[in-house]
């Protein structure tokens, strides 16, 4: 989940172990090579996302232009053990801590990544979710709620294949599929004017029609339609230099009422195809 950055989070952040959290919490430090790692789960789980996180960010340094890896700005990963633990650290939406897994927060000094790593979904995915973010603004910058949602959730579903001499990169969220198959699905006008103050993104059933959907989105965008591959690439280019979100949707992408029928033929489908990468050495 993408937040715009807060002062009061991040300071949050900064300030651990919290009084919310028993007295005898253990907080632990590890240093990878390119994050800094800090949380109050054993030390075995922060080292399995560590290493995975590396992994995870060499592969997408081998697939993505070379300003998504290429940040000086230093990312610190806080891992907490329960959701008891991380309640107190969570984003809030009208006064109460949104139901999150994990975000993702930013300023000019350092990244943020905080995960539940005892959630009941699999903590690595939140992992992999969160850090796409951070690879996305690294490399398109600012982007509307749809889009940046939809790319992290993309690129969570990461595995390695043959011993780490390959990876796959958009397998299918067979949860978000099973959703969209029994709602209507959003209009896309509505969808892609969401933005991260609305209720839709902060709250209940319509925070998880929203993620299924703009994910969908992007993968449609991405791998179903060479054609919209390319209108995607050249939304981005729109988008950095300036234009307005809806103007840049417009102008790549053309009638929204067409770009709605082939995402919902593509949501019934029972096949979507994946991206898989090989290579020479592990």
């Amino acid at each position: 989940m993408a937040m715009r950055t807060t002062a009061s989070l991040i300071a949050a952040l900064c300030v651990v172990p919290s009084p919310a959290l028993p007295a005898d919490a253990r907080w632990t430090r590890l240093r990878s090579e390119h994050f800094v790692f800090v949380g109050d789960a054993p030390e075995r789980e922060i080292r399995q996302v560590a290493q995975h996180l590396e992994q995870f960010r060499e592969v997408l340094s081998r697939a993505l232009p070379p300003a998504a890896v290429a940040s000086s700005t230093p990312t610190v990963v806080f891992v907490f053990q329960s959701d008891n633990s991380f309640a107190f650290y969570k984003p809030r939406f009208e006064g109460r801590p949104v139901a999150v897994a994990g975000f993702f927060l930013s300023n000019d000094d350092r990244h943020f990544i905080a995960i539940n790593a005892g959630s009941e979904q699999t903590a690595l995915r939140i992992v992999f979710h969160e850090y796409a973010h951070s690879l996305v603004q690294n490399t398109v910058g600012w982007l509307p709620p749809w889009v940046n949602e939809g790319l992290a959730g993309y690129y969570e579903t990461f595995e390695e294949r043959s011993a780490g001499k390959g990876a796959m990169i958009g397998l299918v969220n067979a949860s978000h599929v099973t959703l969209l198959r029994n709602v209507s699905l959003m209009p896309l006008r509505d969808l892609t004017a969401i933005d991260y103050s609305s209720p839709a993104y902060n709250e209940g059933d319509r925070r998880g029609v929203f993620y299924a959907e703009s994910w969908a989105l992007i993968h449609y965008l991405a791998l179903g339609n060479q054609a919209r591959q390319a209108q995607l690439g050249d939304y981005f280019l729109r988008v950095r230099d300036g234009a307005r979100a809806e103007d840049a949707f417009n102008a790549a992408f053309g009638d929204f009422e067409i770009l709605e029928r082939e995402l919902r033929d593509y949501v019934r489908k029972f096949a979507f195809p994946v991206l898989r990468l090989d290579f020479k050495e592990k």
